[in-house]
């Protein structure tokens, strides 16, 4: 029974032993540490992403300056699609009338930097800047927030920032502020999805309209997303009410935005034989995510399971392949499936490969190594020839050392098999 605060001993002996401090995981801890180990551990989580997202921050600055800027004054760097996003900002707030299509509808980047007291070099080249660190960051956190590690997740969003064919030539090409403000949307979008926050997802799509073409491919991704997830019912009128305005707003810019030469159609002809080319799937499905390429298909057992459980994905990746028999420069078409790639090589990466850290190191030094180009760098010491061997070094050592992983592992298991039917149980 517990003494009276009024009662005074006259005897030391007879003080009682000062109590034990309980363990805090142990099973019959006060109530309130039991509730506070949530928010402790809600601390630490957000300390550990915190740290994480400033190491993040200051590689993907170190990408931006090694792989340097476009030198957009010498041809044929002059005549290429940043003429006409430098003709739509030169004209901002007015329309350009002769911008051609599908540029004149890409809006939102190229009118923005219009208005900002700098020359248009400058400002295009601080807005990608500031565009290309939260689509790394925010990448992390997305990963964490699906369910990966925070080592897999940061691993995995540097990974990106050393992909030279989506995320450097966006940087080094840093007149195209629209395909990066595109992959934002397209990650913010997914993101919303998932978690279904309606207003999110429109807000993002009605941003995305006004920037590119591929943001509007999850506008029918969403609905498939709740029908695999049997909610189409009970949240299709919510998802429909946010794919409205961004549609209206897609439409719209097409029907009242000028935009000379070209077409939908005369696009498809244009390009789509390349379907029946080698070289252009090889861009396509290889070189766009050098040298991590061939990681799903080593660890396929990991890939097969991931598109089971997220059908929604392939949907998307199937559509952004469709999308690319519409234009030329295919690795850059391929970038708005980053978010799902990336996402596979963050699972691939936390199931297994981050369990030996010298093949991770390896996977890592590989990327960087391939982020060397001879084009997109602001140090040029090789030549084509050179850069191609680079990488192509680069994804068959990667591929080769997660085949002997893989076989690896496979030998253990098994090994471990046939001794449990041998031994039995303990």
């Amino acid at each position: 029974m517990r003494e009276s605060s009024t009662h005074r001993l006259t005897s030391t002996e007879a003080l009682p032993a000062a109590p034990r401090r309980r363990n805090p995981s142990s099973a019959d801890c006060p109530v309130w540490d039991r509730l506070s180990r949530p928010r402790e551990s809600s601390v630490i989580m957000t300390q550990v992403r915190l740290k994480r997202a400033a190491i993040l921050i200051a590689t993907t600055l170190l990408m931006v300056f090694l792989y340097g800027r476009i030198e957009y004054a010498k041809e044929p760097f002059s005549e290429w699609d940043l003429s006409s996003y430098r003709a739509m900002a030169n004209s901002s707030p007015r329309l350009n009338p002769d911008v051609p299509w599908p540029f004149a509808y890409r809006l939102l980047g190229p009118y923005i930097i219009g208005l900002l007291p700098v020359p248009d070099p400058l400002g295009f080249y601080l807005s990608t800047v500031a565009v290309s660190v939260p689509v790394i960051v925010l990448l992390y956190l997305f990963l964490c927030d699906v369910g990966l590690s925070a080592n897999a997740s940061a691993i995995t969003a540097l990974l990106l920032s050393f992909n030279a064919r989506l995320f450097g030539f966006l940087i080094w090409d840093y007149f195209q502020i629209s395909d990066f403000l595109s992959l934002l949307c397209v990650l913010i979008l997914f993101w919303a999805m998932i978690r279904r926050h309606w207003v999110v997802f429109g807000l993002a799509l009605l941003l995305g309209a006004l920037t590119r073409e591929a943001p509007m491919l999850l506008a029918p991704v969403a609905f498939f997303y709740l029908l695999e997830k049997k909610r189409l019912a009970t949240e299709g009128r919510y998802a429909s009410l946010a794919v409205i305005p961004g549609v209206v707003a897609f439409l719209f810019l097409r029907m009242a935005v000028p935009a000379p030469g070209g077409s939908l159609l005369n696009a498809f002809t244009t390009h789509a034989a390349k379907v029946f080319s080698a070289k252009d799937c090889f861009d396509l499905l290889v070189d766009a995510f050098v040298p991590l390429s061939l990681a799903p298909l080593v660890f396929i057992e990991t890939t097969v399971e991931f598109f089971r459980k997220r059908k929604y994905a392939a949907v998307f990746v199937a559509l952004v392949l469709f999308s690319t028999l519409f234009g030329s420069n295919n690795e850059r078409l391929m970038a708005p499936a980053f978010i799902v790639f990336y996402w596979l090589i963050g699972v691939i990466i936390d199931d297994g490969i981050l369990k030996s850290r010298r093949l991770m190191l390896l996977v890592v030094l590989c990327a960087f190594i391939s982020s060397f180009h001879y084009e997109i760098s602001r140090f040029h010491f090789m030549d084509k020839r050179a850069s191609i061997a680079l990488s192509l070094s680069a994804l068959a050592l990667v591929t080769g050392a997660c085949i002997l992983f893989r076989l690896r592992r496979t030998g253990i298991e098994s090994r471990g098999q046939r001794a449990f039917e041998k031994t039995g149980p303990a």
